[in-house]
C-alpha cells in the first residue's frame, strides 16, 4: 500500500496568484534596476576605457590579443566575441578598468614588500670628510717581504706546475 499526502493551500485559491505577481514585480524592480545601472555605465564607460589604458595599457593589449587569438582558434566564436565586447561596451570597460585596477595594486603591494626587504633607493649620499680625520699616511701599508718557500725535494725538478710558485 502506498500512502499519498496531499498539502492543500488551505483552501485559500489568491496563494499561488499572489506568489506569481510577486515574483513579477521582483523581475520588473530587477530590470528597471539593471537599465538605470546600464545607462550610468554608459556614459561613464569611455571614461573607465581610457583610465584603465592610462593605469596599465597592458590590460587592453592583452584583451586584444585574447580576441585575436579566439578568431585564429575559432573564427566563428572570436566574431561573436569581439561583437559581444563592442555591444556590451560599457561592461567591457568596466571589466578592462577593474583588471587594470587590480593589477596596479598587486604592483604596487610587491613593490612596497620588495622597499620592505631591500631598502628605499636613494639616488646619493653626499659624505662629508674631515681634512684633520683624513691622514693619507694611516692608509699607507708597510712594503711586503716575501718570505723564501721551501722546495719539496720528492718532486721532479722539471714540473712546470712548481715553477709558476717561485
Amino acid at each position: 500500500m502506498s500512502y499519498q499526502r496531499r498539502f492543500g493551500t488551505g483552501g485559500n485559491p489568491f496563494g499561488s496568484i499572489t506568489g506569481i505577481i510577486m515574483a513579477v514585480l521582483f523581475f520588473l524592480v530587477l530590470f528597471y534596476l539593471t537599465k538605470i545601472v546600464f545607462k550610468i555605465l554608459w556614459f561613464i564607460s569611455p571614461l573607465l576605457f581610457i583610465a584603465s589604458l592610462i593605469i596599465d595599457h597592458t590590460v587592453f593589449l592583452g584583451y586584444a590579443k585574447w580576441l585575436g587569438g579566439m578568431v585564429k582558434r575559432n573564427p566563428l566564436m572570436g566574431i561573436g566575441a569581439i561583437v559581444l565586447s563592442a555591444l556590451l561596451f560599457p561592461l567591457t570597460a568596466s571589466f578592462l578598468f577593474g583588471k587594470a585596477l587590480f593589477r596596479k595594486k598587486v604592483k604596487d603591494a610587491r613593490q612596497e614588500q620588495e622597499n620592505r626587504v631591500r631598502g628605499e633607493l636613494i639616488d646619493f649620499e653626499e659624505i662629508v670628510e674631515d681634512e684633520e680625520e683624513f691622514n693619507d699616511e694611516a692608509l699607507r701599508l708597510p712594503p711586503m717581504e716575501k718570505e723564501p718557500r721551501p722546495r719539496q725535494t720528492n718532486r721532479p725538478k722539471d714540473n712546470e706546475y712548481d715553477d709558476l710558485f717561485s
